[in-house]
């Protein structure tokens, strides 16, 4: 094994301090702002949500932007659907497991489509969460098209 290769074995994450393994070292996630290589599991912790509809990962800095409400009664908004979150802090969270948001944190932007929402993976049943940006594009693009064929899904 050429010098350069084992070179690669010896990076540790900047947040864990963990050495890198052979596949993480190959292709490391860097923060160039901090100049940081970190490891997969300090990446997703820290720069990366479980999207609510497909279980994929998302960037956090799309996360904030839209909130898919499947179980309205148990968040405390009138609507399930999808929110445009307009204020901040927009959800409170009293326990671990109860939480609801803000009604006048967000526009309720449309109903998602029952394709979408009912293909939810198990591991997420939370009544609300975050899309990702795919998720968001696609679940935009319905109530868009529903807006402009004159068709209200509530």
């Amino acid at each position: 094994m050429p010098i350069d290769e084992r070179a690669n074995y010896l990076l540790t994450c900047t947040l864990c301090g963990y050495a890198l393994d052979k596949y993480e070292a190959e292709n490391p996630y860097t923060v160039p702002d901090k100049e940081a290589i970190l490891c997969d599991e300090c990446y997703h912790a820290h720069y990366e949500f479980r999207c609510a509809l497909c279980d994929g990962w998302g960037n956090t800095a799309d996360q904030h932007w839209y909130v898919a409400v499947f179980d309205a009664s148990a968040v405390g908004l009138p609507l399930s659907g999808l929110y445009l979150i307009t204020d901040s802090p927009y959800y409170a969270k009293p326990t671990i497991i109860a939480s609801w948001i803000d009604t006048y944190a967000g526009t309720w932007l449309g109903a998602l489509p029952a394709k979408i929402s009912s293909n939810r993976p198990p591991s997420e049943q939370s009544p609300w969460g975050h899309l990702c940006a795919p998720c968001q594009h696609r679940a935009l693009a319905h109530i868009l098209y529903l807006t402009r064929c004159g068709v209200a899904v509530l």
